[in-house]
């Protein structure tokens, strides 16, 4: 809201309207003296007005006061000052101060009239008042006559006034007039010296202000108080479209458009209460278009108003244009997905991208202002500070890379690319950087490094290296373990290809020369093996897997390949070539002793099937011819002997036949086919059920466990084991009986299970030794030859058998073919 004018405001604006000079006066010096003439009389007025009544109250005034002169003296010279006033007021200022110079030598001859009580001769010393007027609103000479005229009308009032002596007049008014008139003269002489002078500069500063304000660039006005244009320079009525008459023919309200003006007022007052004010406003040219301007007003000299006026158009299209490009940049780095920051040289952030926000999370008031240097952890930071002092010294577009704290403990690989910007001397007042997270990139460079690193390793410890070429160019790449082969030194480079033809062994030269050849013109990798000679001397066998590769135009781009050193292969292998040879010997020799072994063992088992059976059937057979025809004649302890005779023989032929048995598994020859064990135990069940229906038994058995193998083998092997099981659960009133296969890793492992009476493991290393027995005859009946039985068949196929259990929880036996 506008503020409201104070008093003495109002009061300086009334005396501005009271003592402004008449229109038609234009040279600032002429309203300037004009306003001085104005408000000195207006101010006497005003002092007579208020002095002579104060003087009626104040100097016992009589009843008759009008007819006092000094009543008379102050009407008059009131109403001759008002028409002085009002006389100034026109463009006949001149009139006005002679009229006042006029009233006041009158007013002081009249005083100086004898007869008066308050008069004195000394009331001559005000005339120098009219002189001082006169050298202040007229020229030297007119200041001359009227000093002149003063000093005449002083010489001849004694004529005219007898009672008064003529030396009182000479002596002292006379003399004090005419000192203070020669004074006045001499400073107003002196005066007009200095105003030449100072009219002379006047003049020339005004040509150089009118020669500025012809060839200003911008608009620039002059105005009285209520707007009216009094100066516009040649700018201004170019940029409006006015000539110059017409421009100071308007006021500041004609340019401004009506909707604009009701909106932004003029704010005048505020102008001419010394407030310069800048603004942007639409002024109206005379085509009726409206222009886009910048007005910087103030109050100058004598009240008046300067404004000047700059065309903004283009600055605004500029601005739009400089607006619309950041809002398009903004919008481009918002949508990045890299981070963009911009910062100071000591790394405070002045601004962020939502992407850069989102990567820390965090907001913008919690980013910028903050020193990004305090997320980089040591050593890094000081990398860092490095960095950006190489860019303040030499600026440059720059890379750089280092790790980053985040606010959550988690440490992360950045890379940053750094443009500095510069001001207009150079130097660099901020940097604008674009970052992306390179974690990823990093472990995978780590990891490359540890992979180079271990296949370096791997290469050094197998000796093996690789190696490229381009045939056209002879330039080679050789891997640090091709030089440790070679013993060449890697500070040498790889050898070109005549080098290397130089270390191959001369009786191999050929040969490799046509693998070479033969890589050239093949796609398919090829292998060759040759030998070389060190620089040391020794020789080395090596072996090379070569191949080409071939651009699209059927090109051959380059040759790699990789190269072994098999010295020691070599080595080896012609050690196991002697050992083989040997080996071959021995089994030559082995073989011999095993042949004469098995027709030993064919021998023994003829002589045990033929030679021990027949004293076995004639120990049998007469025992028994005795208890058939000699039983009446033998007591009941004959008897016995005799059955326990034959029981004995009986027991000595079936250990015959499982010894036989057992000796004939490690000879038989074996046929190996597809063998379903499941069938093979259900058989078997079935049989065992046969030959006890009495049993309560239950089989569990696993359908489709099907092995590679020899079958009469393995069902010898499922017999025993099988016939074991049901010979131990015979005391359990519901015996069980589990086949079955579990898998264990990538093997199957068969398994039969049962609840009999089980054994203690310690003494589970005797379970497969031949005629090895954990119960006695009288518990259990059998040879001891069974589980040495199915261990053999089990070895024969390859496999493993063992067994687990506790006493009185049952057996189970596991086998893997």
């Amino acid at each position: 809201m506008p503020s409201h004018p104070t008093v003495i405001q109002r009061l300086k604006q009334l005396w501005l309207r009271l003592t402004e000079p008449h229109p038609t006066l234009q040279t600032p010096e002429e309203r300037r003296q004009v306003r001085f003439l104005i408000s000195l009389l207006l101010a006497l007025t005003l002092l007579i007005i208020v002095l002579v009544p104060l003087w009626i109250i104040l100097l016992d005034p009589k009843p008759l006061f009008w007819q006092e002169t000094p009543f008379q003296i102050g009407i008059i010279t009131s109403l001759g000052l008002v028409f002085a006033y009002a006389l100034s007021r026109t463009r006949y200022y001149s009139g006005a101060a002679l009229l006042a110079v006029a009233i006041i030598i009158i007013n002081v001859f009249i005083a100086a009239i004898p007869d008066r009580s308050w008069t004195e001769i000394l009331v001559f010393d005000y005339l120098l008042v009219a002189i001082l007027l006169s050298s202040i609103f007229f020229s030297l000479s007119t200041t001359v006559i009227i000093a002149g005229a003063c000093l005449v009308g002083m010489l001849f009032f004694p004529i005219f006034v007898p009672t008064i002596p003529p030396d009182e007049i000479v002596v002292r008014p006379v003399s004090f007039i005419l000192m203070g008139s020669v004074l006045i003269l001499l400073t107003t002489h002196h005066r007009n010296l200095l105003e030449k002078d100072r009219q002379a500069a006047l003049v020339e500063s005004e040509n150089k202000y009118r020669s500025l304000l012809e060839q200003a660039a911008d608009g620039i006005c002059i105005a009285d108080a209520q707007g009216n244009y009094e100066l516009v320079n040649p700018k201004a009525c170019q940029m409006l479209g006015y000539s110059e008459a017409e421009f100071l023919q308007l006021n500041i309200r004609d340019l401004v458009p009506a909707e604009e003006l009701a909106e932004k007022p003029l704010r005048l007052d505020e102008l001419l209460a010394g407030k310069a004010i800048t603004t942007e406003r639409h002024l109206r040219r005379k085509d009726g278009s409206l222009l886009l301007v910048e007005i910087s007003a103030s109050m100058i000299e004598g009240g008046r108003l300067q404004a000047i006026i700059r065309d903004i158009t283009e600055r605004k299209q500029a601005e739009e244009a400089l607006r619309q490009s950041e809002e398009r940049y903004r919008a481009v780095v918002e949508n990045q997905t890299e981070l963009v920051i911009r910062s100071l040289p000591d790394t405070t952030v002045t601004f962020v991208n939502e992407a850069y926000c989102q990567f820390f999370g965090l907001t913008r008031s919690q980013i910028i202002g903050r020193k990004y240097l305090e997320l980089i952890p040591q050593p890094a930071r000081e990398a860092t500070q490095r960095h950006i002092a190489d860019l303040m010294a030499q600026p440059r577009i720059a890379k750089d890379e280092h790790e980053t704290l985040l606010p959550d403990g988690q440490i992360v690989w950045q890379q940053w690319i750094d443009r500095p910007i510069l001001d207009a001397q150079g130097k660099v007042i901020e940097f604008l950087s674009v970052g992306r997270d390179i974690t990823e990139r990093k472990k995978a460079e780590e990891a490359l490094v540890k992979s180079q690193q271990r296949l370096a390793t791997a290469q050094a410890i197998a000796h093996f290296g690789n190696w490229e070429l381009n045939p056209k160019s002879g330039e080679g790449y050789w891997s640090e373990e091709m030089f440790h082969i070679h013993s060449r030194d890697p500070r040498r480079g790889p050898p070109s290809f005549e080098e290397f033809v130089a270390y191959i062994h001369p009786e191999d030269r050929a040969g490799l020369l046509e693998f070479h050849a033969q890589i050239m013109r093949s796609r398919e990798p090829l292998s060759h093996d040759y030998r070389i000679n060190r620089p040391d001397g020794s020789l080395r066998y090596l072996n090379t897997v070569a191949y080409s590769v071939w651009d699209e135009a059927g090109q051959l781009v380059h040759l790699a390949g990789t190269t072994l050193d098999i010295t020691e292969r070599k080595r080896v292998e012609a050690e196991i070539q002697r050992l083989n040879e040997e080996l071959e010997q021995r089994v030559l020799e082995r073989t011999a002793q095993l042949e004469a072994v098995n027709k030993e063992m064919e021998a023994f088992s003829y002589s045990v099937s033929h030679d021990l059976r027949a004293p076995l059937r004639a120990i049998d057979g007469f025992s028994q011819a005795l208890l058939e025809d000699y039983a009446d004649k033998l007591d009941e302890d004959g008897q016995d002997y005799l059955q326990r005779v034959r029981k004995a023989t009986q027991r000595m032929g079936r250990l015959i036949d499982d010894m036989l048995g057992l000796s004939r598994i490690t000879r038989s020859e074996m046929h190996w086919e597809s063998v379903n064990l499941s069938a093979i135990v259900d058989a078997i069940a079935a049989e065992l059920q046969q030959t006890e229906p009495q049993r309560s038994a239950e089989f569990v058995i696993t359908p489709g466990v099907s092995v590679e193998g020899d079958p009469p083998l393995l069902r010898m092997a499922l017999e025993n084991l099988i016939g074991n099981a049901w010979k131990f659960t015979q005391k359990q009133p519901q015996a069980r009986i589990e086949f079955g296969q579990i898998q264990e890793q990538d093997k199957l492992i068969c398994f039969i299970r049962d609840n009999g009476v089980g054994f203690d493991m310690s003494y589970a290393d005797k379970l497969f030794g031949p005629f090895q027995r954990l119960h006695t005859r009288h518990e259990f009946e059998g040879s001891g030859v069974g589980l040495a039985t199915v261990q053999r068949v089990i070895t024969r196929h390859g496999g493993r058998i063992w067994a687990e259990s506790a006493p009185g929880q049952g057996a189970t036996f596991y086998f893997i073919l």
